[in-house]
């Protein structure tokens, strides 16, 4: 599943089983993913939002 939407394109791919890729020229920001990234290690957040590979 390729998406620009976290929230949405990728939760989707995530909770469907698909590999996932964000492309950042979007709605998501790398620093938006970065900050998911860093509450996903320190809080039990959804990791369903967390993309298996990114692109610029």
């Amino acid at each position: 599943m390729i998406g620009d939407r976290v929230e949405t394109d990728i939760a989707f791919g995530n909770r469907q089983g698909a590999t996932t890729l964000l492309v950042f020229s979007g709605a998501t920001s790398e620093k938006y993913l970065n900050t998911l990234k860093q509450q996903a290690e320190k809080h039990a957040i959804e990791r369903d939002l967390l993309p298996n590979f990114c692109v610029k």
